[in-house]
């Protein structure tokens, strides 16, 4: 095994602080993600709802990631950003989520990503809620956990990771990454599937109500 692979094959992938569940409120029917959206009668809706749809899910999950690696970058102890992106009954379970990094002491390093989103479901609820569900890839692998109290790491460990297959150092680079993660313990994250529940008065306040993963075929998985 190479020096890359080595060190690579070292790391911890980082695991879920809870599993996923769905606890929507709104509705108890059943939501089974596949690859074409549900449909609403076409009267109600511009033509272009769908990309409406889009747009705006889009805007949450940008602010929530955000606010998800604000949170944990400062150790989890101020949970008050992410308050504007999801549903008063989603938050308790994503401030479990923040609470284990307060718990065990850790931070992250680095920023989340979301990609290929596709709208799996968009309705009006007889209460007059919108409900919409998108799946989206969800790309982690660029962030690190760390022991809170840990200094950053050197520059060179940020190139090296998660680039290693492309990485060229001198005999010193290597030196540094190898000792850094000799005396750091750091796990790291992964790409996967999730399914996101957004639900709102209308397309411009729709929050996060939850999220799942999805085991069945996707196209996040290379």
């Amino acid at each position: 095994m190479t020096k890359v692979h080595t060190l690579a094959a070292g790391l911890l992938l980082l695991a879920g602080c809870a599993s996923p569940s769905d606890t929507r409120v709104l509705t108890t029917e059943a939501h089974t993600p596949t690859n074409t959206p549900t449909l609403i009668p076409t009267e109600r809706w511009d033509a272009d709802f769908y990309e409406q749809v889009e747009d705006a899910a889009g805007e949450v999950l940008t602010g929530y990631f955000a606010a998800s690696d604000e949170i944990t970058q400062a150790g989890g102890e101020n949970p008050t950003p992410m308050t504007g992106w999801v549903s008063p009954a989603w938050l308790p379970r994503e401030l479990e989520g923040f609470t284990s990094f307060v718990t065990n002491q850790e931070r992250t390093i680095g920023l989340s990503r979301w990609d290929t989103p596709v709208v799996q479901l968009a309705r009006l609820t007889p209460q007059g809620i919108f409900d919409v569900g998108v799946m989206a890839c969800v790309d982690t692998t660029e962030v690190m956990v760390v022991p809170r109290e840990s200094l950053d790491p050197p520059n060179v460990v940020l190139e090296w990771y998660p680039h290693y297959d492309d990485f060229t150092g001198t005999d010193s680079e290597w030196a540094t990454i190898e000792e850094y993660f000799a005396e750091v313990p750091v796990r790291v994250g992964d790409r996967r599937t999730i399914v996101f529940w957004l639900v709102g008065d209308s397309l411009d306040a729709l929050v996060v109500d939850s999220s799942e993963e999805w085991w069945g075929a996707n196209q996040c998985v290379e």
